[in-house]
């Protein structure tokens, strides 16, 4: 039965093609440990299989959305997801870590369509504050990855092995390309252009040329080194660094994601009233000041879980106003393009963000210090980008509105 736009269930499924890309890195996360052993390896083996899957991630993300601009969203979906099902059911019949890294790589490159194009289709959908508040209500959904991967992996773990991980993840991605196949219509504009690689270029110096364009992606990208930061090194500080359990450390995780949750829920409801631009500029302004809190109290010295959790959770509150709301603003001046700029989007996102954890995990001495450090320097730059380049932004599109009526 086909997906009515606007609808529901439409509104789910793109939810959950933007929410593949983090259950499937966070349900693999718990079961690092475990492929060690299984897989006759070491660590730094084991954790280049983490590296394989975002360099995948990072260049398919490049490469989805100029092509569907060209040939449409749905061929590029069932493209991708096919082989994100077949490389997932693969990577659970591994018997080496390089052969694992190898099928990581390629799960990834699979996987990278359904971020890309879920975005993409929103903007097809809607533009500015619409899009905004889709997007938002789609991040509710993705909110919940991150909460369930990690206590779904214990579970896998404990009755099956991680073979089971993998298998559910080709189940899953089976299920999603069926109802791509029998349900999504297809969003793209009508008016496409031949792509050739001088075409995608000139696109994405467009974008990158383009200061309504690259005010929001930079404080997207700010935003995403402030999370992975946290992401790639909280477990450390919070089990190592504090002595705490890991299922206290999911459970904390899982208090951080809810703030993001409760915060597109609102945001969509309110985009509409408090447009795009306000909803940037209260993001950036909550989330700059609770990750400068962070570093803050790290350097003090204050060592109680509390002072990571409580201004982490106000940080990912923050960016449920500002992710939604700048994704719409980056990509709604750009229709016949917007492939292309969800590419850039997600991938210079996803490159800060490995970046970012890599760095981190060379620094990593024992205590949060690197970690908040890094979270207050994302959060600076936050507040930087968005008093130099996001107002000017602002005040333009104010001037364009007042013209225009």
């Amino acid at each position: 039965m086909p997906l009515r736009p606007g609808s529901l269930t439409f509104t789910l499924v793109l939810g959950v093609l933007i929410a593949l890309m983090p259950f499937t890195n966070d349900i693999y996360m718990p079961a690092m440990p475990v492929l060690v052993a299984s897989l006759n390896t070491d660590v730094p083996g084991v954790q280049f299989t983490l590296a394989a899957f975002i360099a995948g991630i990072a260049i398919g993300q490049i490469v989805y959305g100029p092509l569907s601009d060209r040939y449409g969203r749905r061929p590029m979906l069932i493209a991708g997801l096919a082989v994100f099902a077949a490389s997932s059911a693969a990577c659970a019949f591994s018997h080496t870590v390089d052969a694992l890294a190898a099928l990581r790589f390629l799960q990834a490159l699979g996987l990278a369509a359904a971020p890309v194009l879920g975005r993409t289709v929103a903007r097809d959908l809607a533009s500015n504050e619409q899009a905004a508040r889709l997007l938002a209500r789609m991040m509710v959904v993705s909110g919940v990855a991150p909460i369930v991967a990690p206590l779904l992996s214990g579970l896998l773990l404990a009755v099956q092995g991680w073979q089971a991980i993998f298998l559910l993840l080709s189940l899953l991605g089976a299920a999603m390309l069926a109802v791509i196949v029998w349900g999504m219509p297809e969003t793209a504009p009508k008016d496409r252009t031949p792509v050739n690689p001088l075409t995608i270029l000139r696109n994405f110096g467009q974008l990158l040329r383009h200061p309504a364009f690259l005010a929001p992606l930079a404080a997207l990208c700010a935003s995403q080194a402030a999370l992975f930061a946290f992401v790639t090194n909280s477990s450390f500080v919070i089990v190592r660094g504090l002595g705490y359990s890991p299922a206290a450390f999911g459970a904390f995780f899982a208090i951080v994601m809810v703030g993001q949750i409760v915060a597109a829920q609102i945001a969509s409801r309110v985009v509409v009233r408090r447009g795009v631009h306000g909803m940037i500029a209260f993001g950036a302004g909550l989330g700059g000041l609770s990750g400068i809190c962070i570093a803050v109290l790290a350097w003090m010295n204050v060592t109680h879980v509390a002072a990571l959790i409580a201004p982490m959770t106000v940080y990912m509150f923050a960016s449920g106003f500002l992710n939604p709301a700048a994704t719409a603003a980056a990509m709604s001046p750009f229709p016949k393009i917007a492939g292309s700029a969800a590419s850039l989007i997600g991938s210079l996102q996803m490159t800060v963000g490995a970046i970012t954890g890599l760095v981190l995990s060379l620094m990593y001495d024992g205590t949060a210090r690197p970690m908040a450090t890094a979270i207050g320097l994302a959060a600076l730059a936050l507040l930087l980008v968005e008093r130099l380049l996001l107002r000017p932004v602002r005040r333009e599109a104010r001037h364009r509105a007042r013209h225009a009526a």
